[in-house]
């Protein structure tokens, strides 16, 4: 089973409307993972700016689950916009629920996820445009 960090994320983004549009999955490979889970696994990655250890890419071993674009395309920012984002985010939700308890999940896997931008977006505190 997944830890609730994933969860609590995503529940979150969703309390946000901020939409999930896909989930790649990482293995956190530390020294404790290698004795508890065989790390690493994956493809390899990169060094971790917040934990001990790295971050290793698991690629074809779980490949990213994508909303479909058509999805996205009939988000808009109307009355039904908040529900539009719950019902993408509940889909991302039960498929990371489904793969936790999938044969070859290990718990040293961690989703990865990407969200949705509007093409307008811009970072405030970095664009001067």
């Amino acid at each position: 089973m997944i830890s609730l960090l994933p969860i609590n994320i995503m529940e979150n983004l969703t309390k946000m409307n901020v939409a999930i549009e896909s989930v790649t999955w990482w293995c956190h490979c530390s020294d404790r993972n290698e004795k508890q889970f065989g790390c690493p696994h994956g493809m390899g990655g990169p060094e971790s700016d917040f934990y001990n250890g790295w971050y290793s890419e698991m690629g074809y071993e779980f490949e990213m689950f994508e909303i479909p674009a058509e999805k996205f395309q009939e988000l808009n920012y109307n009355d039904n916009f908040p529900s539009n984002i719950k019902t993408i985010n509940d889909e991302i939700k039960d498929y990371v629920n489904d793969l936790s308890k999938a044969r070859g999940y290990s718990k040293c896997l961690t989703p990865a996820f990407w969200l949705s931008v509007p093409d307008g977006w811009k970072r405030i505190k970095y664009m001067k445009n």
